[in-house]
């Protein structure tokens, strides 16, 4: 729900713009057809003329390559490329999340499980999100990146199953 009401939000302010590809793309994109979508963003990238629009198409890029069945790149440098461009826009926990499992597989930059841990870390300070607390407890109960501390990792993965994530479990 709050993915929609994200992007309804910025199909609005996008349409004062008036750019018909980056409406096409989040036509694509709502639809789940991420390909298509990456297909438009990639094209708006490539004529935004002020900052906040270049990091605005690298975010839509970063989310809809990660969600992508087929990548655009499956190394994921692009992906990791678009997503640390946009990493000062704290607010959007998806993009921090997105870099914790680029670090932590090593996809597009090498294995950095404290980057990881860092990114994961970021992704729930405004907002919870089971996967990235599944992670958390994972990595602490087992000392990935970080060193092994039951404690935390119970909290985490008590939240997580506060979420309802399955997975969770102590």
């Amino acid at each position: 729900m709050f993915k929609k009401i994200q992007f309804l939000l910025l199909a609005f302010f996008i349409s004062t713009l008036s750019l018909a590809d980056v409406k096409l793309g989040l036509k694509a994109y709502d639809e789940g057809n991420y390909e298509t979508a990456i297909y438009y963003f990639d094209k708006e990238l490539e004529k935004a003329d002020t900052d906040t629009l270049k990091k605005m198409f690298n975010a839509f890029l970063a989310l809809a390559n990660f969600y992508a069945a087929e990548p655009i790149d499956s190394d994921y440098k692009k992906t990791f490329k678009h997503a640390k461009a946009v990493i000062d826009i704290d607010y959007d926990a998806r993009i921090h999340k997105i870099l914790g499992h680029l670090y932590r597989l090593g996809r597009g930059t090498g294995i950095d499980y404290q980057k990881a841990v860092e990114n994961y870390e970021l992704s729930i300070k405004h907002k919870d999100d089971d996967g990235s607390v599944y992670q958390l407890g994972f990595m602490y109960r087992n000392g990935i990146g970080v060193e092994v501390d039951y404690e935390k990792s119970r909290k985490y993965f008590e939240r997580g199953h506060a979420l309802d994530n399955e997975t969770t479990h102590f």
